[in-house]
């Protein structure tokens, strides 16, 4: 078990693994220690979060909203409901890692 552990710290500092690379052997290191929480949360992160999945705080990313006036340019949308302010500010990335790298390397 510690040369798997071993192994995967030398790929966490290699920067040829994608995190997909990664999150996959996390994957045979939570089924080796026989951690459900850990198979849960990897497999959430490799094949994305269902609409019904809480969604964690690292995955939650600011967001403005805005709309384009042809004179102006674009402006902010002037909401008076602050909650509503506060659930449009925060999109939560639910897509699997793998989709995530994709569009970040575009």
């Amino acid at each position: 078990m510690s040369s798997l552990i071993y192994d995967f710290q030398i790929k966490m500092l290699d920067k040829n693994y994608t995190v997909t690379d990664l999150l996959r052997v996390g994957l045979i290191l939570a089924n080796k220690l026989k951690s459900d929480e850990i198979k849960e949360w990897v497999n959430k992160e490799l094949y994305g979060y269902k609409v019904s999945d809480e969604i964690p705080d690292y995955r939650k990313i600011p967001v403005y909203v805005k709309f384009y006036n042809p004179v102006r340019g674009w402006c902010p949308v002037v909401i008076q409901d602050q909650d509503f302010i506060n659930e449009l500010s925060k999109m939560k990335m639910k897509q699997s890692i793998s989709e995530l790298e994709m569009h970040g390397r575009n």
